[in-house]
């Protein structure tokens, strides 16, 4: 697709793309539906400067499909479709520390996850992504074959008390390891982890 009315910036060679030249609380959807195709296309987009109050914040989510709420966690009181991630100086525990799949505790796990940054560290506090439609592309066909009928046991808040302390009442879903995105149809892996 020709990108006509955003500007482009790949950020590494296999996933990721700033784009440029957009004001998410004042989108048409002509350019939703580029900023669309793009995140087909990148997996990850990102968005510098943008002043989001909540509401804007909120469309610009549902744009996207519909917003699903964290059962272990409770957003803001006026817009609880946002959960705000807040750590201070002193904190030990760090809120999504853990390579993860968001919300694969789920039996429709969310296809995607806004983040929206108010305030970040000059170092650390970073997020990393990786390209699961590539793991799987370069995985052998013996291998595609070996992980076509899997699944993943993927346990929601259960993983603070540990491996094997899960019990009945935790939130989980059982899921294919290799899923195809709705809207592309091209195959990827959930998160890597077999136990």
């Amino acid at each position: 697709m020709n990108f006509r009315r955003i500007a482009i910036e790949p950020v590494s060679g296999n996933l990721g793309a700033i784009i440029k030249g957009v004001d998410l609380a004042t989108l048409d959807d002509e350019t939703f539906t580029e900023i669309h195709q793009a995140w087909l296309k990148y997996s990850v987009i990102f968005f510098r400067k943008q002043k989001l109050r909540p509401l804007q914040q909120i469309d610009f989510a549902k744009r996207f499909g519909e917003i699903h709420f964290h059962p272990y966690m409770q957003g803001l009181d006026d817009h609880p479709e946002i959960l705000e991630i807040i750590k201070e100086p002193g904190d030990e525990y760090t809120f999504g520390a853990v390579w993860h799949t968001d919300q694969m505790f789920n039996p429709e796990p969310a296809k995607a996850t806004m983040l929206y940054a108010h305030e970040v560290p000059t170092s650390g506090g970073d997020t990393q992504f990786s390209n699961q439609y590539l793991a799987y592309e370069t995985l052998s066909e013996p291998m595609k074959g070996v992980l076509e009928n899997l699944k993943t046991f993927n346990v929601g808040d259960g993983f603070r008390r540990g491996v094997g302390k899960v019990n009945r009442k935790d939130r989980y879903a059982s899921n294919p390891k290799m899923q195809a995105k709705i809207e592309s149809q091209e195959m990827y892996l959930q998160n890597l982890f077999i136990l």
